[in-house]
């Protein structure tokens, strides 16, 4: 008998029988539709006398499956036969990993596969039915796993991301049972690699308990805050409510989402904060940035990749009215401080009263990676100047640097990615040729332009966005009503 017809036959007299015993009147009247031999001792003896077919089953991953199954269905009948199958599942679980170990293996013509560790696996069903007995197992499991890797020397970071989504594994198992336990699990993952798995966990638990998988996705960003881009951006598809991340992921992977799950503009927040706070620090590493161990891209590039993927999504997010004066000001002083032991200067030659809608910590970087690229370039011992206006519509900020200009020939270039202009701006001022982009990519999201010129000694930035409707009326001189 075919694995699917078994088990179709077999939980269908089950739960039949098991509905029948609902009430009396509910057994008279579906007495017809069962088979007097179809009750629920037939059915257990069914399971139990079928279970030694499962030694006939070449995969063993498909006569786990089999027995995970069959001792679920017998556990509150028939604990013991139920146990039994348990640990004849994790005795196989157990033998397989001796013989193959775990990661990438060879399915069929062809085909490399990731294969889980069936003993987890295992370990997390049974979690669902003993959490004490999971528990010992588990703990038993990792500590051996850890004499393995420390006898064998082998701390290589595929070792610690599969360490990473066994724990998971075993967080998932236990978040219906003993959600305590899936917690700390799960905390203790974060001391790994992050993986697939990590989001799969937070949205499997959003759907138990949506407050609590917010307080651990959390958790999991102050533990990947300053992780390498593969690792960080794993986190990316939470809190907005994505189906896949906007790092580079197998095109088959899709996160299943909760019925009714929708996006936090509070976690998008801190998300966007601190992949803004990691783009900083990566535009001042050399261009030469290899990629890292497990990815073909660069920082920067996976880096970039996200920031593009995330813009197509963030007209979502419901913008804020930001006070534009202030945010440049920040700005200005914060790079006051950067200037100084340059021997340069930063300061606001004009800071008229701008409100504009968008995203604070967007528009922040934006601006603070025009003022930062005019301190690098602008020469010892000269000044930034930064300007703020309004004209019509229009708030109109303006950084101008004091240094050796760019080619005619190159301006329109500069916003491009990686592009760095070939004269003068040489190799040694440090970056990666992605701050003016990312300029570029924060003001067009706002509806603004960005644009550069040439001007005596030295580049001027012009970045024009719309203004917000002033709760206030400001009476406009002449000169504001020119266009």
């Amino acid at each position: 008998m075919k694995l699917s017809s078994l088990h179709t036959l077999v939980v269908g007299c089950f739960l039949g029988t098991s509905l029948l015993s609902y009430s009396t009147a509910a057994q008279k009247k579906d007495d017809k539709r069962f088979s007097p031999l179809c009750n629920r001792q037939s059915g257990l003896q069914l399971i139990q006398e079928q279970l030694p077919l499962t030694k006939t089953f070449a995969d063993v991953a498909s006569r786990i499956r089999v027995l995970l199954r069959a001792a679920d269905l017998l556990w509150p009948y028939r604990n013991e036969e139920s146990r039994a199958a348990f640990t004849e599942a994790l005795d196989l679980a157990i033998q397989d990993h001796k013989e193959k170990g775990d990661g990438t293996r060879r399915e069929g013509i062809g085909l490399m596969a990731e294969v889980p560790d069936q003993r987890y696996t295992v370990i997390a069903a049974i979690g669902k039915r003993d959490v004490a007995w999971a528990r010992k197992l588990s703990d038993q499991m990792l500590d051996e796993d850890a004499k393995e890797n420390n006898a064998r020397d082998t701390s290589d970071r595929e070792s610690s991301r599969r360490t990473n989504e066994k724990l998971l594994t075993l967080a998932l198992g236990f978040l219906s049972s003993d959600e305590t336990s899936a917690i700390n699990y799960a905390r203790v993952s974060l001391r790994y690699p992050a993986s697939l798995m990590l989001p799969i966990f937070l949205f499997r638990m959003a759907e138990l308990n949506r407050a609590r998988a917010d307080l651990f996705y959390e958790e999991a960003l102050a533990a990947y805050a300053a992780k390498p881009m593969e690792q960080f951006l794993y986190l990316s598809a939470y809190p907005f409510a994505n189906t896949r991340d906007v790092g580079e992921m197998p095109g088959w992977t899709i996160y299943r989402l909760p019925e009714g799950f929708n996006a936090s503009p509070r976690l998008e927040r801190l998300f966007v904060q601190r992949l803004l706070t990691n783009a900083q620090s990566i535009l001042a590493t050399p261009i030469e940035a290899t990629a890292t161990d497990n990815n073909d891209l660069s920082e920067a590039a996976q880096m970039w990749l996200a920031l593009t993927r995330l813009e197509s999504g963030a007209e979502r997010v419901p913008p804020e009215i930001v006070v534009l004066e202030e945010l440049v000001q920040n700005v200005v002083n914060d790079a006051s401080y950067e200037a100084k032991p340059l021997h340069k200067e930063v300061r606001t030659t004009e800071m008229e009263h701008c409100r504009v809608r968008g995203s604070f910590e967007l528009l922040r970087s934006g601006i603070e990676n025009v003022v930062r690229n005019a301190i690098r370039y602008t020469a010892e011992n000269t000044v930034v100047d930064v300007a703020l206006s309004w004209r019509l519509d229009t708030a109109v900020l303006t950084v101008r640097d004091h240094g050796p200009g760019v080619p005619e020939s190159e301006l329109r270039h500069i916003f491009e990615p990686f592009y760095r202009v070939s004269e003068a701006r040489e190799r040694a001022s440090g970056g990666v040729g992605l701050g003016l982009s990312i300029a570029e990519r924060t003001v067009k999201l706002h509806g603004g332009t960005i644009r550069a010129e040439n001007v005596e000694d030295g580049l001027r930035i012009i970045i024009e966005l719309p203004l917000a409707p002033s709760p206030t009326a400001v009476q406009a001189t002449p000169e504001k009503l020119q266009v």
